[in-house]
């Protein structure tokens, strides 16, 4: 399974996206908790019948790190650079800006691959990591 996204903080700036192999774990978990058909088209809904913000998202994922005794140690934020980090230092840098689905510079863009299979080996590659250290 792949999702094709937009980075949602600067899709105002730049049409670039990224296509991301999903993990077996988070299929699964996606299915389970997919919302039926709704006006908005989404794939989840909050327990109100309403499409999720990114303001609402955080606001999860930060109650789970405060829930789990992390507060003030890592953040939201600090999720997406750990991601970005490990992916860069697996597969190298194409794969770590279309992680972050960066938009290329005009300069850089005629050198941009825009081939995912980088990115999906290297998911794949940090998925096995994160299973033989125990976190998934």
């Amino acid at each position: 399974m792949f999702i094709t996204r937009h980075r949602e903080k600067t899709r105002h700036q730049n049409d670039f996206s990224t296509t991301c192999y999903v993990w077996p774990e988070t299929q699964a978990l996606m299915q389970k908790l997919k919302a039926p058909a709704n006006p908005s088209g989404t794939y989840f809904l909050s327990q109100f019948g309403k499409p999720y913000s990114v303001k609402t998202i955080s606001g999860v994922v930060e109650q789970v790190i405060r829930d789990v005794g992390l507060a003030r140690q890592i953040s939201v934020k600090q999720y997406r650079k750990i991601g970005a980090s490990q992916i860069k230092k697996l597969a190298g840098t194409d794969a770590m800006h279309q992680y972050k689905a960066n938009a290329p510079s005009a300069t850089d863009k005629p050198y941009i691959l825009e081939d995912f299979s980088i990115l999906t080996a290297a998911l794949k590659a940090l998925r096995k990591k994160l299973k033989e250290d125990g976190v998934l």
